[in-house]
């Protein structure tokens, strides 16, 4: 597998390209190629830091085959950034990433909902971010975890830690959630996988 920024398929045919660089990027179908596998995944949202320490939600997902293509034509590839921890309570949702008109997947969202794809031969919502773990034995009743971030096909979320938020791992991985005075954690990026 080869992973990095493409401006062109450059590598032999067979092999996955693998997109993982936030931002608009360009496909450029190789020679003898019409028909391609897709899998865009969105990314993670980034979580707040409040009283409630919930997680947030994971990046969609959606896989797709393309066919009828025409060897040179270039196709529009964007991946979605993950979305960045905040000291407030309301964090940042993830980007969407889409492999052109073809097929696209949503970014996690701060209300705890995963991301979804869509126009995919499978479409996968990405997992909901986890409530806070309290201990009720006391009142008024206080916050022993934080909830951890919604995962997505290609990444887990931030595991819920006491107060600090964890950052989501892999791709389109939802933040933690952190209590006040912290900072949530970031969810990770999305991603594009393109095989022929």
């Amino acid at each position: 597998v080869s992973v990095g920024t493409y401006t062109a398929a450059t590598n032999t045919s067979g092999t996955p390209l693998v997109w993982n660089s936030n931002g608009s990027l360009t496909f450029t179908v190789p020679a003898g190629v019409t028909k391609v596998r897709v899998t865009v995944v969105g990314g993670g949202a980034g979580a707040g830091a409040s009283t409630s320490g919930t997680g947030v939600g994971g990046g969609g997902a959606a896989i797709k085959i393309v066919s009828g293509l025409t060897p040179g034509g270039t196709i529009a590839v964007t991946v979605g950034a993950g979305g960045t921890g905040t000291t407030t309570s309301s964090g940042n949702a993830g980007g969407a990433s889409s492999f052109a008109s073809y097929c696209s997947a949503t970014g996690g969202l701060t209300n705890g909902l995963g991301g979804i794809g869509s126009s995919g031969d499978v479409n996968i919502p990405g997992g909901a971010g986890f409530a806070n773990i309290q201990n009720t034995g006391i009142c008024p009743p206080q916050v022993i975890q934080c909830g951890s971030g919604g995962s997505s096909i290609m990444g887990a979320g931030g595991y819920g830690a006491s107060s600090v938020g964890q950052a989501g791992r892999g791709y389109g991985g939802g933040g933690s959630g952190a209590g006040g005075g912290s900072t949530g954690g970031s969810g990770t990026s999305g991603v594009v996988v393109v095989e022929y």
